[in-house]
């Protein structure tokens, strides 16, 4: 879902309303499993944010569980080549660009050529220690070049 937010609001606002599609008010009216990965990118404009949740395979895109609020929608992402860096630690926008920049200067100076904006993926809860919190920068690459 697109919100028009800063870095750390957008995601707060998202999860909100994602959590309520997962937790029931969906049109087949079923609970969900909380997701492994929140993804956050940036949207189209200045201070906006595309986020979203990760659905496990047993799901199909194009049946269910198909939202209510217009805000949500569900979409089959293909298969890509992504490199990931993984972190510890809080979620600030400081911190995301900081791995970013990181990553893609390794990527560039190994020859490998970045596709799209990159993704800031979560895997835990607010309530999940900073220390024990586990986060990723991916960027997407085009596939046979690099190394």
């Amino acid at each position: 879902m697109k919100i028009d937010d800063n870095f750390d609001k957008a995601i707060s606002r998202a999860l909100n309303t994602l959590f309520d599609h997962i937790s029931g008010p969906n049109r087949c009216v079923s609970k969900l499993e909380m997701m492994t990965q929140a993804l956050q990118r940036s949207g189209t404009e200045a201070d906006s944010f595309v986020v979203s949740f990760v659905l496990p395979l047993r799901f199909d895109a194009g049946i269910e569980p198909a939202p209510t609020d217009p805000e949500v929608r569900i979409r089959e992402v293909p298969t890509r080549t992504m490199a990931v860096s993984r972190y510890p630690g809080l979620w600030s926008e400081a911190r995301y660009k900081r791995h970013e920049a990181d990553l893609i200067e390794a990527l560039e100076a190994a020859g490998y050529e970045v596709l799209d904006s990159p993704k800031w993926a979560r895997y835990n809860s607010a309530s999940t220690p900073w220390l024990l919190r586990r986060n990723q920068v991916m960027v997407e690459l085009r596939q046979g070049h690099g190394g």
